[in-house]
């Protein structure tokens, strides 16, 4: 059976307002009717007389199976061959008979056909609203990849971010979401998580009564019918009993062992549980007591604020409860003072953030008094309501004396993302301003960053030494990595090496470990590519063990090799132990950098390659000398990263680069010069470096346990090593 390879690039959920809300209407009521649609039905098949008695039975399926149908949720899909519209039409469109893509009347149009069949094409209009901006920006990166065509306004108005307008003349009112109750936001977060299980719970639960009790659908009229005459059911003029007899009975004697097997337990629970209320005063009060704690706890979500309404005269604080709005606290713009962020916790963790705006009149509202409107931080979920809240204060109260903490945490953080870095630099001129590389004093992002000069270049890129201010606004030292970006190709292979370049970012940011080197933003300027990572104050094991070797042609100490040989061992599990497993593919000496207190940190990540991937070969890259065979022919693996690994203890141990692609063994003179030198270092090398991968170390913490047998010897200190 052949796999199938057709990869999905966009999936948008295309439901209303009215059919969410209905879907969250059938899941409030499926426990309901999953309990008591059993019990009445067991009920109804015991006679014919009873299937009319009990008829909302058998209707309340038929309703809620409408609703299921009505609610489903509606997909946009789009895979690399074929595109999917939402609705009841299941026609599937190839992807390479759409020609043209326009915006019109806030509805994108696809058309399908070829391009002098105007006649013949066939339109498909899709409601711009239904699409974010993320999403709408993936679409239009798709959409060059397939080389459709986009005229210049529709992909302006595909780009476009309603989110980002803010107008303060306006006379409307803005409503900001204020989810200030903790628990039950992370009990919706994780409902959302696992919402697609509810929704096959709610589907699954349905088909077994619509299968099951078919047979009534029929009944039901023909009961009916009889009603009316005003006759006997039970005398059944048809004989519609012969025929429903067999299948009643079943039913009938399936709900007296169900009864006996269910019902009887649960019946027995409760009148134990009515008797142990019931024993005595004591357990009474005790009951209730617990029974006053939850209401106490259902009542205080009920009056806890729930949205904030922002006007050009104040903030407010709202309670909307059944279709009615509660003033709890309002502020007036121009009796504002101050805004600052307060942040809570044991010293070590920041538990909670409050955003404290201080009046200098006390505040008015049924909840009002005092002259602070405290605002929970994480209560206000949407990034973009947080930098809207900024805006207002910006535009309303220019008196107010905002804390620098307060714009670092409201401005939404710039979170690039490929379709982002995509756009920047395919709709920007063809033509690079700066043609040399940065000097000393030139800036990046309007002055964000200040270049101090250069640390190392090469075939992936330049690597400048800058500087930027922290979120407490101190100078900080950090290294800009910086990558040219192709410009007189087309969009396709420009959108290939800027993916190149977001692999490295997201790679990065997916790492939190004190041994990986940090990233901290990324960026796209002038046709070039930016990674802004931390600056790591030290040399790399390259420089090391040449400055070693100058001074004592001896080397490294044998306890300095095991402390670094088990780092590297602990750096390559944390990679190798991922969910989907890192293959750093350039594990060598130069990428290695021992820091001031020395802790081993890994740079450059360029080259990295997601082990498991479907890619039947990856490019060939990495240095020949910590290069296996496999790597070489394009077949990368975690055990690629072993071999590097050997070679670079190899590397420690000689101070001369390995003979790529062999099995390495330390030359006699090394042994002979060094007496003290454990020979178990022979052992883990060849481990490492063996060419055929059966016989290879097999995982990093193999390695870190054969290190365990090195016979340490007084060495001299590692202090003496970073002089």
């Amino acid at each position: 059976m052949a796999k199938n390879t057709n990869k999905e690039l966009l999936k948008v959920d295309c439901n209303d307002a009215l059919r969410n809300n209905l879907l969250r209407l059938c899941g409030v009521l499926l426990p309901g009717w999953a309990i008591t649609a059993p019990v009445m039905f067991f009920f109804s098949v015991a006679s014919m007389a009873g299937l009319w008695q009990y008829w909302p039975v058998y209707v309340t399926p038929l309703i809620f199976g409408t609703l299921t149908v009505c609610c489903a949720r509606r997909y946009f899909r789009m895979d690399s061959s074929t595109i999917k519209f939402p609705g009841l039409n299941f026609k599937k469109y190839r992807s390479s008979d759409l020609h043209k893509v326009e915006v019109k009347n806030k509805k994108i149009l696809f058309c399908f056909g070829k391009p002098t069949q105007k006649f013949d094409c066939d339109i498909v209009k899709l409601p711009i609203k239904r699409m974010a901006q993320e999403e709408r920006l993936r679409l239009l990166r798709n959409l060059d990849n397939l080389s459709c065509f986009i005229d210049e306004e529709s992909r302006k108005l595909l780009v476009a971010n309603e989110n980002d307008e803010f107008d303060p003349k306006s006379e409307s009112k803005r409503i900001l979401a204020y989810d200030s109750h903790s628990r039950l936001r992370a009990f919706r977060e994780v409902c959302a998580q696992y919402e697609h299980i509810f929704w096959k719970t709610w589907v699954y639960c349905q088909l077994p009564f619509l299968i099951f009790i078919s047979p009534i659908v029929f009944l039901i009229p023909y009961l009916a019918v009889l009603k009316l005459a005003h006759m006997d059911p039970s005398k059944d003029p048809l004989k519609v009993a012969l025929v429903f007899t067999p299948w009643i009975n079943f039913w009938g004697e399936l709900g007296k062992i169900t009864g006996q097997i269910v019902g009887k337990p649960i019946v027995d629970v409760g009148s134990w549980y009515v008797q142990l209320i019931t024993y005595s005063m004591v357990t009474k009060a005790a009951f209730a007591l617990v029974a006053a704690i939850f209401i106490g706890f259902f009542l205080s979500m009920l009056i806890k604020p729930n949205r904030i309404e922002i006007t050009k005269d104040g903030v407010e604080v709202q309670l909307r409860l059944l279709m009615m709005t509660f003033a709890m606290r309002t502020l007036a713009w121009k009796d504002l003072l101050s805004t600052k962020l307060v942040r809570q916790g044991d010293g070590k963790k920041v538990t909670d953030q409050k955003i404290v705006l201080k009046s200098k009149e006390n505040l008015r509202g049924w909840a009002g008094g005092g002259t602070e409107l405290v605002l929970s931080n994480a209560a206000i979920v949407k990034v973009e309501h947080k930098n809207l809240l900024l805006k207002a204060i910006e535009s309303y109260a220019p008196q107010c004396e905002i804390e620098s903490g307060i714009i670092n945490n409201l401005i939404p953080a710039r979170k690039h993302n490929y379709t982002e870095l995509w756009l920047e630099s395919l709709n920007s001129p063809p033509k690079r301003e700066r043609l040399k590389p940065l000097t000393k004093g030139d800036s990046l992002q309007s002055g964000k960053f200040e270049v101090k000069e250069i640390i190392g270049s090469g075939g992936q890129g330049i690597a400048y030494l800058s500087s930027t201010l922290n979120k407490e606004g101190q100078p900080e030292s950090i290294v800009i990595k910086e990558f040219m970006l192709p410009i007189y190709v087309d969009r396709r292979a420009r959108s290939q090496a800027i993916e190149r370049f977001e692999n490295e970012a997201q790679v990065l940011s997916g790492l939190d470990n004190d041994s990986i080197v940090k990233l901290k933003d990324h960026f796209i300027e002038d046709h070039r590519a930016y990674l802004v990572l931390e600056h790591i104050n030290g040399q790399s094991l390259r420089k090391l063990v040449e400055q070693r070797y100058a001074q004592d042609d001896t080397g490294l100490d044998e306890e300095t090799l095991r402390d670094l040989a088990a780092q590297m061992c602990d750096i390559l599990s944390y990679l190798h132990e991922q969910a989907t497993p890192l293959v750093h593919r350039d594990f060598a000496p130069d990428n290695l950098i021992l820091d001031a207190s020395g802790k081993l940190k890994l740079i450059d990540f360029n080259v990295v390659h997601l082990s498991g991937t479907q890619k039947t070969s990856a490019t060939i890259v990495g240095k020949h000398a910590y290069m296996p065979p496999e790597q070489f022919a394009g077949r990368p693996c975690p055990q690629s990263d072993i071999y590097a690994l050997g070679a670079s203890i190899y590397y420690l141990l000689t101070g001369e680069d390995p003979e790529p692609f062999s099995q390495l063994t330390l030359p006699p003179t090394i042994l002979d010069r060094r007496g003290n030198l454990s020979r178990r270092w022979q052992e883990i090398i060849s481990a490492c470096t063996n060419l055929n991968l059966a016989e290879r170390a097999q995982s990093a913490t193999e390695v870190k346990l054969m290190l365990d047998f090195v016979e340490a010897t007084p060495l001299i200190p590692v202090a003496a090593i970073k002089e």
